[in-house]
This record gives C-alpha cells, sequence and structure tokens, in this order.
C-alpha cells in the first residue's frame, strides 16, 4: 500500500509550498560556484581540501609520521610524530630532550 503522508501534505498546505520547501532542499548553480572538483586520484598520503590565501584551491597532505611537507595528524593514541629541531623556533619531540637530559645534569 503506498504512503499517502505526500498526498497528504500536500492537501494540506499545497503543490506550491511543498515544491518551495523541495528547492531550498538543492544547491544552485550560483552556490557551487568556485567548490573545489571532486578528487578521484589517490596518494600515499591523506588529503584535506583547502584554499590559499590567494583564493587557490589546493589539496593538503596530512600524515601520522613525522613526514616533510604534511599536515601533522595523530596517531589512534593521540600522539604526534615530530622531526628533531633543527632551529630554536622548531617544537621538540621527547627523545631530543631526553638526550638533553644528561647534560644538564652536568651544571646541577
Amino acid at each position: 500500500m503506498p504512503d499517502n503522508s505526500i498526498k497528504k501534505y500536500l492537501d494540506y498546505n499545497g503543490l506550491d509550498y511543498f515544491l518551495d520547501k523541495l528547492d531550498n532542499r538543492f544547491a544552485t548553480s550560483s552556490q557551487l560556484d568556485g567548490k573545489l572538483d571532486k578528487v578521484t586520484t589517490t596518494t600515499t598520503y591523506g588529503q584535506l581540501y583547502g584554499k590559499a590565501t590567494t583564493g587557490t584551491q589546493t589539496m593538503l597532505n596530512y600524515a601520522t609520521a613525522k613526514d616533510a611537507n604534511t599536515l601533522i595528524m595523530r596517531n589512534s593514541t593521540g600522539q604526534a610524530s615530530i622531526a628533531t629541531p633543527t632551529e630554536n623556533n622548531h617544537i621538540t619531540n621527547k627523545s631530543y630532550v631526553d638526550g638533553l637530559i644528561p647534560q644538564i645534569k652536568r651544571y646541577i
């Protein structure tokens, strides 16, 4: 037996009201202008859609490993891996700090 809910809705609200509500559920072509095209190619990294300050659309790589030119993604236990710092303003990892402890203990 067919569902009569649409017929009841139309009888109560009218067809124009129904079509107006239906139209609001779909994006217009102007709303879709400037959106990224769906990427279907594969890469060795997970990727995120992004937009540069210039407005250029781009794909951003992310990884749980400490790979160059990727966004940091935490692993399943919430940890993030980073490389050993080489400049004063770089973030550091535990092994780098642990390696400094013996040097610091000499001054205590």
